[in-house]
């Protein structure tokens, strides 16, 4: 954590989870689902905020240190108690390239369907 501290900024992502829940009640058919949608609302805003971030020349991580600091942060910055942290997101220059990755083969990964 302390390496951060060299980052430019630190993005923190939330789920305001008053809203999910409205949602569950003005919604019931899909009550079920909000909670999924809210997470998958996360993963599309996070990817879009890293990937403008490298098409601008700006390097980012995404952290997941929840929950041990989600009550220190909570307390830092006078978070609303409904909040829930998801992420964090230091970002600033690139220091060195991203390390290189192994990956599942493509056919394990996808199916295409006829």
């Amino acid at each position: 954590i302390a390496s951060f501290k060299a980052a430019y900024g630190t993005i923190l992502y939330f789920t305001d989870t008053a809203v999910v829940h409205q949602l569950e009640h003005d919604f019931t058919l899909y009550a079920d689902n909000f909670a999924t949608w809210a997470e998958q609302a996360q993963g599309s805003a996070q990817l879009n905020a890293w990937v403008t971030m490298a098409n601008n020349g700006i390097g980012a991580s995404l952290q997941h240190y929840n929950p041990i600091i989600d009550e220190l942060v909570a307390d830092a910055f006078d978070i609303p108690a409904n909040w829930t942290l998801r992420a964090q997101m230091p970002f600033g220059s690139i220091e060195a390239p991203a390390g290189s990755k192994d990956y599942m083969a493509r056919e394990d990964r996808f199916k295409v369907l006829d």
